[in-house]
């Protein structure tokens, strides 16, 4: 019976043993780091949940994947799927089952990929597409079942793509369409757009013309036709109606015409032609009926009229017309002017009058006449009797009157005319009351400052120097508000005398600061 009970025991002693060792080797093993899996961190991260209905968060895929394998069942992204500098990954066919994307899809410098044929059964992106920075993309076929936006598409930087036409069933953008510096030959895979709600933009592109765009009636903010070297013509967009905002047509060097915009009628905000140096004429605004904020044509080489325009019935905005080289009239603006922000006319050679500025009668900050080297005359001003800001008349050498201010009765700030060598008379400012800032003469022909009778607040400096004609200062200053400094030098033909009656008839005493006839200071 003993020996019974000693076997016993000695068993269940080696059986404890031979337990303790086992678990010992467990716990050991389990203690130990595992190995590193090397060929997981070239696929998506585990963290990416792909569950059994094929849904997924926010996707980023990182920069060192080489394949999309793990999103391979995945058919509705819920956040963004961001695609960035992937360098190593080469196509997206293992995203075949994806076709919608709550978030925005972004891919950005894969130089690698060149198609996007995966994309085939996507269908909808809530937010945003962009694709830039793709430099071996040939082609956006694998779009062809996109059919909706919510948000932007951005195109940017892809240099070898040609063409849209993977976008051909594209029917709503529900914010603004950016293709930038990308060399589009055509916009035919935008065929089905009909409006935007936000901007157009084509910039730095080959297109020849707008065809793709037969369908836009409407654009909700901002029109940009920006630096396009190939285009030639705006056909194609003749159905467009109305743009939001702002207009820009900039640096096209090839295009001959606007006639593609007959069709327009409203531009809410700003109209901007600049840099376009084959453009002729502006007859493509026929139609157009409301500017809504400023005009501004610059630097048109070949721009010889703006008759284009004389249906607009008013400018309410800042009127720039400068360095149109060819430009010989602005009439087409005439009786349009009541009330502007600012003129600036600015080196137009071939202009000879300012006769489109007819009606204006007030203009909130400055007037700039500067550089037009065949101006006769502005008698164009002629019902002008307020200026907020400044008057400035300059470099007009062929300038021989300023008649067309007679009706001035205040400029705000200052008052300058000077290098107009032709110009022999003020006349002209003879109703002028009050200056706020000064008042500056210079190197004119004139022979006399007597228009300035009327003259009653001068606030800032009066300089009158370098008019080698002016022989007689016969004004007597009636004045309630006078200059800081006066300065009446420089005019070889006026005596000091003559200058001297200046300061007294508005009093030494009323003058804060200097004083210098002749370059003394008294």
């Amino acid at each position: 019976m003993i020996d019974n009970i000693t076997g016993i025991c000695f068993t269940i002693s080696i059986i404890i043993l031979i337990t303790w060792m086992v678990l010992d080797i467990v716990v050991r093993a389990l203690r130990k780091k595992p190995p590193q899996n090397n060929n997981r961190a070239h696929d998506v991260p585990t963290s990416t949940h792909v569950n059994q209905l094929g849904l997924s968060t926010g996707v980023r895929v990182p920069p060192h994947a080489t394949n999309l394998h793990l999103l391979r069942n995945m058919s509705i992204v819920n956040g963004n799927l961001t695609i960035k500098e992937v360098s190593s990954l080469t196509e997206l066919d293992d995203l075949g089952s994806l076709h919608s994307i709550n978030g925005s899809l972004y891919l950005d410098g894969n130089a690698s990929i060149r198609n996007i044929d995966g994309l085939r059964n996507l269908r909808k992106i809530n937010e945003s597409l962009i694709i830039s920075n793709m430099s071996s993309l040939s082609n956006i076929d694998g779009l062809k079942g996109l059919t909706e936006i919510g948000q932007n598409l951005v195109i940017k930087n892809c240099s070898k793509l040609r063409n849209l036409n993977g976008l051909s069933n594209l029917v709503s953008v529900g914010g603004c369409i950016s293709l930038v510096n990308t060399p589009l030959e055509q916009l035919g895979g935008l065929r089905n757009i009909t409006k935007l709600d936000g901007t157009l933009q084509i910039e730095n592109t080959s297109v020849l013309n707008m065809s793709g765009l037969e369908m836009l009636s409407s654009i909700g903010t901002d029109l940009g036709l920006l630096e396009n070297s190939k285009l030639t013509s705006l056909d194609g967009i003749e159905n467009l109606t109305s743009v939001g905002r702002c207009l820009l047509v900039k640096g096209n060097t090839s295009l001959l015409n606007i006639n593609g915009f007959l069709g327009l009628s409203t531009i809410g905000g700003e109209l901007g032609i600049h840099e376009n140096n084959l453009l002729e004429n502006l007859d493509g605004f026929l139609c157009l009926t409301l500017i809504g904020g400023d005009l501004q044509i610059t630097n048109n080489n070949n721009l010889t009229e703006i008759s284009g325009l004389k249906n607009v019935p008013k400018i309410v905005g800042a009127l720039l017309i400068a360095e149109n080289t060819k430009l010989a009239s602005i009439d087409a603006l005439r009786d349009k002017v009541t009330d502007l922000r600012s003129v600036s006319i600015i080196r137009n050679d071939n202009i000879r009058n300012v006769d489109g500025l007819v009606g204006a009668v007030t203009i909130a900050e400055d007037l700039w006449i500067i550089g037009n080297q065949n101006l006769v005359n502005i008698d164009g001003l002629r019902d002008l009797k307020t200026v907020g800001g400044s008057v400035v008349l300059t470099e007009s050498p062929n300038l021989t009157n300023i008649s067309g201010l007679r009706n001035l009765e205040s400029i705000n700030n200052k008052l300058t005319i000077t290098h107009a060598s032709s110009l022999e008379s003020l006349d002209g400012l003879n109703n002028l009351e009050t200056v706020g800032d000064g008042i500056t003469v210079g190197e004119n022909s004139i022979q006399s400052i007597s228009a300035f009778q009327s003259l009653k607040a001068l606030g800032g400096d009066l300089f009158i120097v370098l008019n080698p004609c002016l022989t007689e200062i016969n004004t007597r200053f009636n004045l309630i508000e006078f200059p800081k400094n006066v300065m009446i030098t420089d005019n070889i033909a006026l005596s000091y005398e003559q200058a001297h009656n200046v300061v007294i008839s508005m009093g030494r005493s009323n003058i804060d600061g200097n004083v210098i006839i002749n370059d003394e200071v008294i």
